[in-house]
């Protein structure tokens, strides 16, 4: 009986070892990417990540909930790192402006193994059942947050409940800039906590960039044609303007029927539909100015493409990057109308060579080379402090 006990007790400190002991720091350490879908605005970083992550001595695999959500059904091509975990239920949230509600199965042991998981997202049961099982099982859990304080319109017991979590899940945070900064801080998360690692696009122009002849001034919208983008309103607006300024929309979305209509008979307004990214970076260097005076956004990764092709910005003040990324590159624009717009292009007008050339210099700062160093170089810290 005794040697059974032995035999039982040997096994119990090997399954210890295993659930609750990190790899030693002269192997190869493990990393998991969690994101909800295949996308691609992820798809450069996810690739620079695995890049680094081989010569930092990481194995980094990537994991996604779905492999496509009602709204978004993009085609990005999945490399051999990624893998897809099987779906049990998958439903639109009506909640939310583009994903799904999506369950999950089988992320025992390629999310609670790993030395380290960093999820992409926090709204999500997948997301909470594997930060739950990794806190079981002693592993530190990292949580890239885009949320800002404009995009929490909840009941008090939910966000206390989100306090909760976030406090007990996760070791540290990472958030895209100082808007999503705040929002964590909101949550009673202390800032020696919060690393940046901020948003960045791979798209940048294939030809030099030049200040083009600005009459008229070019400006160009890119994004869905959602009511929170607001894009009617500045549609109503920009017709009164006159030829001196024009307006080319980029997108698809349920509004699209409503601008075609306000367009109409206007010569200073363009709606192209959705284009490829070769052909958008080509119509980024024909415009002058982005304008994204959206009322909710988390981020506008379209900020980043603008300025990487040297354009100045109008953004509202619920544009998440323009905490970041507006910083004497153009003007904010909360109030609109057809005074407060015509006014506001004007300065932008006047302004239009050193608001470019700020542009310019911003985007140098906001790579995806830099967002993936961020990343690793903030993780391979925590874990020699641990």
């Amino acid at each position: 009986m005794r040697s059974y006990q032995l035999l039982i007790k040997k096994n119990l400190l090997k399954l210890k070892r295993y659930l609750f002991k990190e790899k030693s720091l002269d192997r190869r350490s493990s990393l998991c990417l969690v994101n909800n879908i295949p996308t691609p605005y992820r798809r450069a970083l996810f690739d620079e990540m695995f890049r680094q992550s081989e010569l930092e001595g990481v194995d980094l695999t990537v994991l996604y909930l779905a492999q496509s959500e009602r709204v978004r059904k993009w085609t990005v091509q999945v490399r051999d790192y990624e893998y897809t975990l099987p779906t049990v239920f998958q439903k639109r949230n009506h909640r939310t402006p583009t994903s799904d509600f999506i369950v999950n199965i089988g992320y025992f042991k390629r999310a609670i193994k790993p030395a380290h998981t960093l999820l992409f997202g926090y709204s999500y049961t997948t997301y909470i059942a594997i930060g739950i099982l990794r806190k079981i099982t002693l592993k530190p859990t990292y949580l890239f947050c885009e949320t800002t304080l404009n995009e929490t319109k909840q009941v008090k017991w939910k966000i206390a409940l989100k306090s909760i979590l976030f406090r007990t899940l996760f070791q540290h945070y990472f958030v895209p800039g100082l808007r999503s900064a705040e929002y964590l801080i909101a949550h009673g998360i202390e800032p020696t906590k919060i690393s940046i690692a901020r948003n960045a696009s791979p798209m940048r122009p294939t030809t030099v960039l030049s200040c083009p002849i600005i009459d008229p001034l070019k400006v160009i919208y890119v994004g869905r044609l959602a009511p929170e983008k607001n894009i009617a309103t500045l549609v109503k607006h920009f017709r009164e303007l006159g030829p001196e300024y024009k307006l080319t929309i980029v997108g698809e979305g349920p509004e699209r029927k409503l601008i075609e209509q306000l367009a109409i008979g206007y010569q200073n307004i363009e709606l192209i539909g959705p284009v490829e990214p070769d052909a958008l970076s080509n119509l980024y260097t024909q415009h002058h100015v982005l304008a994204l005076l959206s009322r909710s956004e988390v981020w506008g990764l379209v900020v980043n493409e603008a300025i990487n092709h040297g354009l100045a910005l109008l953004l509202s003040s619920t544009v998440g990057s323009s905490a970041d990324l507006l910083k004497g590159n153009g003007m904010m624009l909360d109030h609109l109308s057809k005074d407060s717009l015509l006014e506001t292009l004007q300065v932008i007008k006047s302004n239009l060579i050193e608001f470019r050339s700020q542009s310019t210099a911003i985007a140098e700062q906001s790579t995806v080379e830099l967002q993936s160093k961020a990343f690793l170089t903030t993780i391979l810290r925590l874990r020699h402090d641990r």
